[in-house]
Order: C-alpha cells, then sequence, then structure tokens
C-alpha cells in the first residue's frame, strides 16, 4: 500500500510514541461483535467502505509509514492557519483515505457531506459525535436543526454519515483525538454546508446559521 506524502519530510519527535503493539490493541478493540452493529437502512455503497475501512484499520498497525503519519498527528496542535490535522493516506476515482487529528480546543464544526458516504474508527483519544437532521429553512441563510444523536466513542469505536444520517459535529473530549476516515468522493450536490449556532444563549438552540462551502475548509 502506497501513501501520499505532504511536501517536506515527517515530522521527528522526542516524545515517546505509541508503539505498534499498542497501536494493534486499540486496532483490536474494534471486535467482531461491534462490526456487525450496523443500521438496515445503509446502502450498498457505505458497507463497501466500512468493509474496506476495517481492512486498513487492521492493516495499518504494521505499517511503517502509518506509524509515521501517527506520530506526526499526535503531535500536532492547532493555529490559525490549520485548525485540524490530515493527511491523505491514499486516494483512487471514487475514495479518500484521511488520517484526521482534533485537539480538545478546536472542535470540528457541525457540516453536511453533500450526500456522500462516509466511514470512521477512532484510533485514538474520545470524540463526542453529535448527528442532527435539518428542518424548515426560517431564512436563506438560517434553518431550524435537530439534534438526533449525541455519541461519546472511544478507540475503536466506529461512526458514518450517508444520506439520511448526513450532518454532524466531531468535538475531541480528550486532549487529542485520531480518526481514520473512508469517504466517498461521489456526492450529491455540489454544495456543502456549514452550520452555526445562531445564539448560544437561545433557550432550545435549535436555530443555525446555514453557510455555504464551495471548496473544502482550510484544516
Amino acid at each position: 500500500m502506497q501513501f501520499i506524502e505532504k511536501d517536506g519530510m515527517f515530522v521527528g519527535s522526542e516524545s515517546k510514541m505509541m508503539q505498534p503493539k499498542q497501536l494493534s490493541h486499540a486496532a483490536g478493540q474494534a471486535t467482531s461483535a461491534r462490526r456487525k452493529q450496523f443500521p438496515g437502512h445503509v446502502t450498498e455503497q457505505l458497507n463497501e467502505l466500512r468493509s474496506r475501512l476495517f481492512a486498513y484499520y487492521d492493516e495499518f498497525p504494521k505499517n511503517d509509514a502509518f506509524l509515521c503519519a501517527f506520530e506526526e498527528a499526535l503531535l500536532f496542535t492547532p493555529d490559525e492557519e490549520q485548525r485540524v490535522y490530515t493527511r491523505i493516506l491514499m486516494e483512487d476515482t471514487n475514495t479518500r483515505l484521511v488520517l484526521l487529528g482534533l485537539h480538545e480546543s478546536q472542535p470540528f464544526p457541525v457540516h453536511d457531506h453533500a450526500g456522500a458516504a462516509a466511514c470512521h474508527i477512532i484510533l485514538y483519544g474520545c470524540l463526542r459525535v453529535r448527528h442532527y437532521s435539518e428542518g424548515e429553512m426560517i431564512n436563506k441563510a438560517m434553518v431550524r436543526l435537530e439534534c438526533t444523536s449525541d455519541r461519546k466513542l472511544g478507540a475503536g469505536d466506529f461512526s458514518y454519515v450517508d444520506r439520511e444520517y448526513a450532518i454532524h459535529g466531531l468535538e475531541s473530549l480528550s486532549q487529542r483525538t485520531l480518526l481514520l476516515n473512508l469517504q466517498s468522493r461521489q456526492l450529491d450536490s455540489k454544495e456543502r454546508h456549514w452550520y452555526f449556532p445562531a445564539s448560544m444563549h437561545q433557550k432550545n438552540k435549535k436555530i443555525w446559521f446555514r453557510i455555504r462551502r464551495k471548496q473544502d475548509w482550510k484544516r
């Protein structure tokens, strides 16, 4: 398996990196019982993504290039230029595999995936995942969102988005959280959106700004 490298060298560190045995143990937490827990409505595409993601997940603890990227992500601290660590590990015409690193100081804003399917597994840390459904439009820039799921996930846990489960926000509950994300590059719509609360003081917090994004957020 070949990895796509960023410009320049991997970052070195004096910090102790998670050793392959430790990472293998984390991967092993995704038991076969957990892997069978998948809703009946999901598409064939999402099932295929899930199978591929688990195959990568099982293989990576033995891959030196991945372990180097994993170490780099553990050292990441967000700034104004880069809020979330991202490393494209591989991609083809239909899918992209990405290592994501989130810091506790910088939640990943609520966003949609324009109908595209994506699956992710937590490699390290603890992640809060909130899913939302979109209700009535208040005006061209504001919409009602209903929180449909609020979960805390740890190493080995699995989550996804698809057409029916399309809007979510991610928040690291540990200092850093690393996840492996496999996403489809086939979008139902070219329009993708960020969602931000219209007011942190509103009683039900269901009114959100809906902001179109023409390209991926510069993470």
